[in-house]
C-alpha cells in the first residue's frame, strides 16, 4: 500500500518492473531472497503500464490500485521467471 499512497500523494504514476538475470547468486537465508547476477549474464526487463492514482483516491480506490499493482507484479514476475527458464 505504500506506492500507492506515494503515487497519490505526489502525483506520479507507479511504474511496475522487473529485471531477471538469467544466471544469478541468490541470498537464500534473507528475507526476500535478493538476487545479484552473475557478471556477464544475460536479462530481462520487463515493465508494465504505469498505474495512476488520484489524489482524491478514497479507500476502496486505493485497495484497487494495491491489487492492480499486485496482479501486475505477479504477471511480470512469471514472464521474468518463464523467459528464465527458456534461456537455461
Amino acid at each position: 500500500m505504500g506506492a500507492v499512497l506515494l503515487a497519490k500523494k505526489t502525483g506520479n504514476p507507479i511504474l511496475p518492473f522487473t529485471i531477471s538475470p538469467a544466471r544469478f547468486w541468490s541470498a537464500s537465508k534473507s528475507w526476500d531472497q535478493s538476487q545479484v547476477p552473475k557478471p556477464f549474464t544475460k536479462a530481462l526487463v520487463v515493465i508494465a503500464p504505469p498505474i495512476e492514482v488520484a489524489a482524491d483516491a478514497d479507500e476502496a480506490t486505493l485497495e484497487a490500485k494495491r491489487n492492480e499493482l499486485q496482479v501486475a507484479l505477479d504477471g511480470i514476475n512469471e514472464r521474468g521467471d518463464a523467459w528464465r527458464a527458456a534461456a537455461e
